[in-house]
């Protein structure tokens, strides 16, 4: 099987996969508006994104869920990613 090997914010989640032990959708979120980038109309597609990242082998997921950091969030537990290899 082939896989999309263009992902969007590709630049950010490289960053938070170095840079965090555990990171969320909340926080690939946090960094896209710091850099002022363009962001997807539909918030589900962060998780989408990260998938695609795990699937190339980028972030792998953790059997960790944490609470959102959002204030205009429902809180529903975000699962916590992780750099592949870890």
């Amino acid at each position: 099987m082939k896989y999309n090997t263009d992902i969007p914010y590709k630049k950010e989640i490289l960053f938070l996969a170095n840079n965090f032990r555990l990171f969320t959708t909340d926080m690939l979120l946090a960094l896209v508006k710091y850099n002022k980038k363009t962001e997807p109309k539909d918030k589900r597609d962060y998780a989408r994104i990260l998938a695609t990242a795990a699937s190339n082998k980028i972030i792998s997921k953790t059997d960790k869920f944490r609470r959102s950091d959002n204030v205009d969030n429902n809180s529903i537990p975000r699962m916590c990613w992780t750099k592949y290899g870890n």
